[in-house]
């Protein structure tokens, strides 16, 4: 079966030095369009952007309450390899919420991916089936599957931290009440150097303010820009 990957490639006014696969769960419309500020900042600082939307949900199976984070992985190293085949760059990489959990554990095919970032990222998949708003069954057996599923990726996101060789910026707001702040603490304890941690003070889990995914999207060019350039 072949897959279909909706992305949108942005350039500056002229094409980037630099590119980067932004992927995220934003849902984005006039009133939320967090994805195009960030895009925009990254721009402002010569960075292209293909941004994928993974709001869809497409991957999720509720009757185990889980969701294929294989295929999220799948999706994310098959934008890599079609960027990697048109553009000879190093590639930052951005994941947001959920998503970034398959960010960490995709880049590790990634060779030129220079640099990777989460924003509001869960180190604890208890949290999957709240984010998906899958609906919480009293099935015995389906609750075994959930915990199974949750131990694995509990422990499968640790070794990859221990493990990621690439410098990691962890952003989350400590105003978060969809993935608290200390699924931040998690990350940052568990990954390797370089690694930065980023706390912001207002920001929501899904940046429904502009301004807000302006000033994210600076501060990650910023921090991102000497590893792009190395």
């Amino acid at each position: 079966m072949n897959t279909k990957i909706v992305a949108h490639l942005t350039y500056p006014y002229e094409r980037g030095e630099y590119f980067a696969i932004f992927a995220h769960s934003f849902n984005c419309s006039e009133e939320n369009c967090a994805a195009h500020a960030i895009t925009a900042e990254l721009g402002q600082a010569d960075i292209s952007t293909l941004c994928i939307n993974l709001s869809d949900f497409n991957h999720v199976d509720a009757s185990h309450q889980s969701f294929m984070l294989s295929d999220y992985i799948q999706d994310l190293i098959m934008t890599y390899e079609y960027l990697s085949r048109n553009y000879e760059t190093k590639i930052l990489l951005i994941g947001h919420s959920i998503v970034g959990v398959a960010v960490l554990t995709a880049s590790q095919h990634m060779p030129n991916v220079a640099a990777i970032a989460t924003i509001a990222a869960p180190a604890d998949p208890a949290h999957i089936s709240h984010l998906f708003g899958v609906a919480q069954t009293e099935s015995e057996e389906q609750d075994k599957v959930r915990l199974n599923v949750e131990r694995a990726l509990k422990v499968s996101l640790s070794h990859q931290l221990s493990y990621l060789n690439k410098p990691y910026l962890i952003v989350h707001s400590l105003a978060d009440e969809v993935v608290d702040f200390d699924n931040a603490m998690d990350l940052f304890d568990a990954a390797r150097e370089p690694k930065k941690l980023l706390p912001v003070d207002t920001l929501d889990h899904m940046m429904s303010c502009p301004s807000d995914a302006q000033n994210i999207g600076t501060e990650i060019a910023s921090w991102a820009l000497p590893f792009l350039k190395k």
